[in-house]
């Protein structure tokens, strides 16, 4: 492709230059250039591909490149504004005074889109230190503009304040679909994993209609790490079978990160349904030995009236204290009326010999 035709490609080709910026290293052909060789090669309107070079570079002088940029970003050609943003993109959360400026590029419907991406790309970049911007964002999201809306999610995902995170879970309780995959994408790439957040996401999915969605949410969740397993264990009581279902289901995911749940795992093993007798038992063997205070209550899942249920009892009592099945228990599991049960107790007991 040549430099002619990537400047007749100009306008619409901006945000995915931008977009390349992310994923460019810090050691182009111009790495060594002054920051005013830079500077002046973001304002060439010649040389798309150089220019793209100066931006990426730029994030070697970090916060002292950030004043010069801010004034660029005023400057009468909108390119090189969109070059100016690009470079800030690249600097991330050192370039957090530039958030006034880029805030009144975003919020300005006049300016052209791929400028205004382009800004919000470089809020996104700069995290949480951009919280400032929280309420332009959530204004340009209104708007009519799918990939505009698109890039709002991500930032306020990487922005991640109480604000932002509240406006990602309203969406996420009342978007359209391509909304709310946006939202759990953004929570997912982001790495959005605050209490508040988790706190959010899980009240959402304990009441919104959407089964899929709703086991989404919960198993988002599950990828915070162990904090989420004090807020995921209070839904073990919840009212609904499926939301129990569901937390169950999202702590076996978090393996012997759920150990703060097993005192209400051991509750949940005496549930009316069996898909969450079944989870439960399934999250305490994953646990491990951990989970040794429940080996009293898998033990009675043993004459659980689902096979499936006894299945994953015994698998359990496997990973968390084999020695505490009794020959009694052996010849009952052994004799069991389910041939799936009789072999998985067959292979258990040879393994353990």
């Amino acid at each position: 492709m040549t430099s002619r035709f990537v400047v007749r490609l100009g306008v619409w080709a901006a945000p995915w230059l931008a977009s390349a910026c992310l994923s460019l290293s810090a050691a182009g052909s111009d790495a060594g250039a002054s920051l005013g060789e830079l500077l002046s090669q973001l304002q060439h309107p010649d040389e798309p591909l150089a220019r793209t070079r100066a931006a990426e570079n730029m994030a070697q002088y970090g916060e002292r490149a950030v004043p010069p940029l801010r004034k660029l970003l005023h400057d009468a050609d909108p390119l090189v504004r969109d070059y100016a943003c690009m470079a800030l993109v690249r600097i991330g959360p050192r370039a957090e005074t530039a958030v006034p400026d880029l805030i009144a590029i975003a919020g300005n419907p006049d300016e052209p889109d791929y400028l205004r991406d382009t800004a919000i790309l470089a809020l996104g970049q700069i995290g949480p230190s951009a919280s400032s911007a929280v309420p332009v964002l959530c204004a340009a999201f209104r708007e009519n503009d799918q990939k505009l809306r698109r890039r709002v999610v991500s930032a306020l995902a990487a922005i991640a304040t109480p604000q932002a995170v509240a406006e990602l879970v309203r969406l996420l309780e009342h978007g359209e679909a391509e909304e709310q995959h946006a939202v759990l994408t953004a929570f997912w790439e982001r790495g959005v994993k605050s209490k508040h957040a988790a706190a959010g996401l899980l009240a959402v999915g304990a009441r919104h209609p959407d089964r899929e969605l709703s086991d989404r949410l919960f198993l988002t969740v599950a990828t915070f790490g162990p904090a989420a397993a004090d807020l995921l264990a209070p839904y073990l009581q919840a009212d609904r079978i499926e939301t129990r279902r569901r937390a169950a289901l999202a702590l076996s995911r978090l393996g012997s990160d759920a150990v703060a749940a097993v005192p209400a795992l051991c509750e949940t093993l005496e549930d009316e349904a069996e898909i969450v007798r079944f989870w439960a038992a399934k999250t305490l063997g994953n646990i491990g030995s951990e989970a040794r205070q429940a080996t009293g209550a898998l033990l009675g899942l043993f004459g659980d009236a689902d096979p499936n249920v006894r299945w994953e009892a015994i698998t359990a009592i496997a990973k968390i204290d084999p020695g505490a099945i009794t020959e009694d228990d052996w010849r009952r599991l052994l004799a069991d009326s389910d041939p799936g049960i009789r072999q998985r107790a067959a292979t258990i007991r040879t393994a353990g010999l």
